[in-house]
């Protein structure tokens, strides 16, 4: 069950075995042999000191995914795809060579396969391996036969994970303080803020109490015209963005309009552009708009909202426009026999994301203890 945890919760962890410990005579030579996975025959195989966060920045001697031998001064690395490993040969070693290396696949658009080795330099008559029966100039096979114990796993640094595990946490602790906020903000909101009924000459607006955060703006949701005719849109808007700019536009993919159609200002309230036209009431905290003459062309979704700045995210309402031939008639109401209607509840998600969030954690810190006892 804990291997499937860590294959589960690193994948690519067995992707890459070997020794954990070498020891070799000094003057002598040491080989180090390291197995893989079926599927990674082709990729490039390299030996390295690995540097900040076990990230090997450069490399001793590496393959280029072939089993010609590539030697590089008193390091050697050759690969058999056939029994899938690769075995480096360092020669005439010396005290300077002791240390941590690692064995690894070479992946290029994602991060490397490698396991860490400790090699260390002693003045014995032989070369021993800890963690395999590797002897001197033979290759490990991923279990050689008669073994009782698992591959070493590849080397998992506790330090990359524990920075990766700080940053889980921050955001475990933002989504559930994000929880609690929604939570109680809107229950007190909703408890003070109830029922407002806005009476305008097109039509009646049925509105619930205007909240902050995501209900910040409110419309009718859809409307309905005549082709030919003139439509009105009210949209209704939190206090504190009176002196704010109202405006009508087309939604975008990345921000929240492709382009402003019209758009109001802190001097100039009312706006009239062509067949549009815009006029904000501060006092009702309610702005209307106005296009004459529809055309087929005039039919879509588009925001009616509050510009709240180059940084802060515009505050706004999709409103639906459906257009259909028709009688001669007044013109239409804007807001129809629907009350507007209330964007969906942002919180509705954040339980489940924040347990997720906890039980991932939970999760990835047995693993880390886990890897910390067995490599301990």
């Amino acid at each position: 069950m804990r291997m499937f945890l860590v294959w589960t919760l690193f994948p690519g962890g067995w992707a890459v075995t070997g020794p954990t410990q070498v020891t070799a005579k000094q003057g002598g030579s040491l080989a180090v042999s390291c197995s893989y996975e079926s599927g990674y025959e082709l990729y490039p195989k390299y030996w390295c000191r690995p540097g900040f966060l076990w990230i090997c920045s450069t490399y001793i001697t590496q393959t280029n995914g072939s089993e010609v031998t590539v030697r590089q001064g008193r390091v050697s690395i050759e690969d058999k795809h056939t029994e899938r490993s690769f075995t480096v040969i360092l020669g005439n070693v010396s005290p300077g060579d002791a240390g941590w290396y690692s064995c690894g696949v070479r992946r290029r658009l994602w991060f490397n396969l490698q396991h860490s080795t400790e090699v260390t330099v002693s003045t014995d008559l032989s070369t021993t391996t800890k963690g395999s029966n590797v002897s001197p100039l033979s290759t490990n096979r991923l279990c050689p036969k008669d073994c009782e114990e698992p591959p070493a796993l590849s080397q998992l640094s506790v330090t990359p994970l524990l920075l990766f595990l700080s940053v889980k946490v921050a955001v475990a602790l933002a989504l559930a303080c994000w929880v609690v906020w929604g939570f109680v903000f809107f229950g007190l909101a909703s408890a003070t803020h109830r029922g407002a009924v806005l009476r305008t000459a097109l039509g009646d607006l049925v509105v619930k109490g205007v909240e902050t955060g995501c209900w910040a703006v409110r419309g009718p949701g859809t409307v309905r015209g005549f082709l030919g005719r003139s439509l009105s849109v009210t949209c209704v808007y939190e206090p504190g963005k009176e002196m704010q700019p109202k405006f009508w536009c087309k939604p975008g993919k990345v921000r929240t309009c492709a382009y402003h159609i019209i758009i109001t200002s802190e001097e100039q309230p009312m706006v009239q552009e062509g067949q549009f036209s815009i006029r904000d009431n501060r006092a009702l905290r309610l702005f209307t708009v106005t296009v004459e003459g529809l055309a087929e062309w005039d039919m879509g979704t588009y925001c009616c909202g509050v510009q709240r700045g180059k940084i802060q995210h515009d505050k706004s309402a999709d409103v639906e426009v459906i257009l259909s031939p028709g009688p001669t008639l007044s013109p239409v109401s804007a807001a129809g026999t629907d009350a507007p209607r209330e964007s969906p509840d942002p919180f509705r998600h954040f339980p489940v994301l924040a347990g997720l969030q906890v039980l991932a954690l939970l999760a990835m810190t047995g693993a880390v203890l886990w890897i910390s006892l067995r490599g301990g």
